[in-house]
């Protein structure tokens, strides 16, 4: 089982996490594959005087969360859907309350077609919040969207297995939002989409800064990928909700976010689907829980059962109703071969769905996940070549018949890899419910053993 990190660390990581045009800039001629977004942090920036939505040094992303043993590198951006349009009709902006009490969104740096006034009251008239509204800066470029894309490209597992380069798509229109501010990058986003834009980075200012959405001390069970994802999916499925009760109420379209995560989940590459999976299942958990965009504050009550799994978070389970199953991982660096990282990294579910979606169907790929009951990977690398790299995933599932719908469906996952990627691959089966894969380096994967039992696995390289 996992352990549990500080609070603060946990409220840091979601405070940074920001979002953006969740699933970037659409319109009907764009490509469906653009998705994610990622923020600026500017908790560490060295000049208060300074232009906060200036990208510096100090804006990058922080690490990815392949090895990180603690939200503090595991900080990522999240996404925001952002609408293809389906509605001819010109939506009638709503009009500002012409009160001493109406919102006054300072605008900096450029211009928005939507009365950013407008939105923030609509929103805050749907949370029932009473919050003072954010600077909102324009921006032409968000660097950090680059840097993060980067960081993501070049993770070992991630590139180990797959999931190419196209994590984001900087060419269109992302959003982020800090306890600070909130940045917008418009660039080719229509009317209607700045306001959707505007409103789920508005949701995330409000949930910052009120306890209608509450985080403060929620998702102290994060420390590794998989309950990353599910505290980010939560956060940030909430903004997705709340969005799409504002789509309803003030828009005249069908459109909202849900729908175009799902279509983009089906249609997108391995890394812009894996980025938009937890948005995806975070909304449509959130959905099916809450009433109305006023109970999303019991979401983050500590009383409440939240998922803390992926898999709890997809399939709508609470922790006590499908609990993480037992799973220790260790390693014998015999040979030439030792452990690269300390943490073994929990990938869960929402990896095992994208990473055998990029080659299989999505009822195979799905079917494949279901299942679930643990994992863990680490990576190892060779002691006179540091660039030969080998990683060793152990997965737990929930019995000996969803084993083999892993390894099956793994089997064509590799074949299919196998024509376009020269990266080696295994499986073995270490007892019944558990099996581990042994990917990267040809000797290595060709030496590597796993041995133990369902809960104990074992792991020793020697060539």
């Amino acid at each position: 089982m996992r352990e549990t990190v500080a609070t603060l660390g946990v409220v840091a990581l979601l405070l940074l996490a920001g979002c953006g045009s969740l699933l970037g800039g659409q319109d009907t001629a764009a490509p469906t594959q653009t998705d994610a977004s990622t923020d600026e942090p500017t908790a560490t920036q060295a000049d208060a005087t300074a232009d906060p939505a200036d990208s510096t040094a100090a804006d990058t992303p922080t690490a990815t969360p392949t090895d990180a043993a603690t939200p503090a590198s595991t900080d990522e951006p999240t996404v925001t859907p952002s609408p293809t349009e389906r509605s001819t009709d010109t939506p009638t902006p709503t009009e500002t309350p012409g009160s001493a009490d109406a919102p006054d969104v300072a605008v900096r740096g450029g211009n928005l077609s939507v009365d950013e006034d407008a939105v923030y009251a609509d929103v805050q008239e749907l949370l029932g919040t009473d919050v003072d509204p954010p600077t909102v800066y324009v921006r032409d470029e968000m660097p950090a969207l680059e840097r993060y894309n980067d960081q993501l490209a070049s993770d070992p597992f991630y590139d180990t297995f797959g999931y190419g380069e196209e994590f984001i798509d900087t060419s269109v229109y992302h959003g982020s939002a800090t306890t600070r501010r909130i940045v917008v990058m418009p660039k080719n986003a229509s009317e209607r989409q700045e306001r959707t834009l505007l409103a789920h980075e508005y949701v995330h200012w409000m949930q910052f800064h009120s306890d209608v959405i509450d985080i403060d001390g929620f998702g102290e069970f994060v420390d590794d990928t998989d309950s990353q994802q599910v505290a980010a999916g939560l956060v940030e499925g909430a903004s997705v909700y709340v969005t799409d009760a504002y789509v309803d109420r003030y828009m005249d379209t069908e459109w909202n976010q849900t729908q175009e995560l799902e279509e983009q989940y089906e249609e997108g590459p391995a890394g812009r689907r894996l980025f938009r999976a937890r948005y995806l299942y975070g909304a449509q958990y959130i959905d099916s829980r809450v009433e109305s965009p006023h109970n999303v504050s019991w979401l983050y009550d500590e009383s409440t059962p939240t998922p803390v799994t992926g898999e709890q978070l997809i399939h709508g389970y609470t922790p006590d109703e499908e609990p993480e199953l037992d799973l220790d991982l260790s390693v014998n660096g015999t040979g030439n071969w030792s452990v690269a990282s300390r943490h073994h990294d929990t990938k869960g579910e929402i990896v095992v769905r994208t990473m055998l979606r990029a080659e299989l169907n999505h009822s195979v790929a799905s079917t494949a996940a279901e299942g679930w009951g643990s994992d863990h990977a680490v990576r190892m690398r060779h002691g006179e070549n540091h660039s030969r790299l080998g990683i060793a995933w152990a997965l737990r599932w929930d019995d000996a018949g969803e084993a083999d719908e892993f390894a099956d469906a793994f089997e064509s996952w590799r074949a299919e890899r196998a024509e376009s990627d020269d990266t080696a691959y295994r499986l073995v089966r270490v007892d019944s419910q558990t099996v581990a894969v042994f990917a990267g380096d040809d000797g290595f994967v060709e030496t590597a053993a796993a041995t133990g039992s369902n809960a104990n696995v074992t792991v020793s390289a020697t060539n």
